[in-house]
């Protein structure tokens, strides 16, 4: 135990030196999202006891040989689940009848069932997470009121917004595939099972490309708004400031033509190689970040 759970300094030295979480340690453009690995320390209750829990994790991580898929590019945020807003235990939402009715267990009745008309996957997850966690700061509630008031008495807007996101993929999930097929030992080891894999991946990520392109031209929409100019509500303005919304469309759409050229290609071995040079960790972690910032500005409204 003691050589899992080192010493702070020492488990900071350790993951320095590995090239973990390597976005928290550059001093290049790729990390100025980024806290530093002591601003997200600084932020939890005691940093020393949690730098040397990180370390342990870290280490286990790196003797099961996970360390490259979920390390490298990994990002450490502090765990403030509660923060800002009430705390329900599993007891307190059971009583309440929240997502459960008390007679047979079931939907009928609950505060969901009158709550969720959500027209995606992520827009439901969201849901919860908000149900779960009601907000306390009354500057915040009142935005997320105001934003709702206004798609209610602009339903050009509201169905705009409504239609836009039914062609949106569960990109978060889309992601996560992708990562499970990128380390599918098994099949590797069989070329039809690369050939699989590969083809599979394509289609995927593909998916994903056009389901960002889609969530773009909706913040895009959003910005310019309808005959009545853009939203005037905080959060909508907010969603529709998603910063580099150009550079990252150019990006995708770059993306989307070399998925197109393979799959309109006879040559496709060569064209196999190029693209999936495109498709490396780096692509898809920047795929991953992207949607995660979407997904914080869109999934109110979802």
């Amino acid at each position: 135990p003691s050589l899992e759970f080192m010493d702070a300094s020492d488990a900071i030295s350790m993951i320095k030196s590995c090239g973990y979480f390597r976005k928290h340690f550059s001093s290049g453009r790729q990390s100025q999202n980024f806290m530093t690995l002591s601003e997200v320390l600084n932020k939890v209750y005691d940093a020393h006891p949690s730098a040397s829990a990180l370390g342990a994790l870290v280490s286990y991580l790196s003797r099961i040989k996970l360390d490259d898929e979920l390390l490298k590019n990994g990002i450490l945020v502090p765990y403030e689940v509660y923060k800002g807003s009430l705390q329900l235990d599993g007891q307190t939402l059971s009583n309440l009848e929240i997502f459960k009715n008390s007679a047979d267990g079931g939907r009928e009745g609950t505060l969901i069932s009158y709550l969720d008309f959500c027209e995606t996957h992520f827009g439901k997850r969201l849901l919860r997470r908000w149900i779960c966690h009601p907000l306390q700061n009354i500057k915040e509630i009142k935005d997320r009121l105001d934003a709702v008031n206004e798609l209610m008495v602009r339903p050009e807007v509201a169905h705009v917004v409504r239609t836009s996101l039914q062609c949106i993929p569960d990109l978060e999930r889309l992601v996560a595939c992708l990562h499970r097929l990128g380390r599918s030992v098994d099949m590797m080891a069989l070329p039809i099972g690369v050939n699989r894999i590969q083809q599979r991946k394509i289609k995927i990520f593909s998916t994903a490309v056009k389901g960002l392109l889609y969530g773009f031209d909706l913040l895009n929409f959003l910005k310019k708004g309808d005959c009545e100019g853009p939203p005037h509500a905080h959060l909508l303005q907010t969603a529709s400031l998603l910063e580099k919304v150009n550079q990252a469309q150019r990006f995708l759409r770059e993306i989307a033509n070399y998925i197109k050229a393979f799959l309109n290609s006879k040559t496709h071995k060569i064209e196999q190689k190029k693209l999936m040079s495109r498709l490396e960790d780096n692509e898809i972690h920047y795929l991953n970040h992207k949607i995660t910032i979407f997904n914080q500005y869109n999934g109110w409204w979802s």
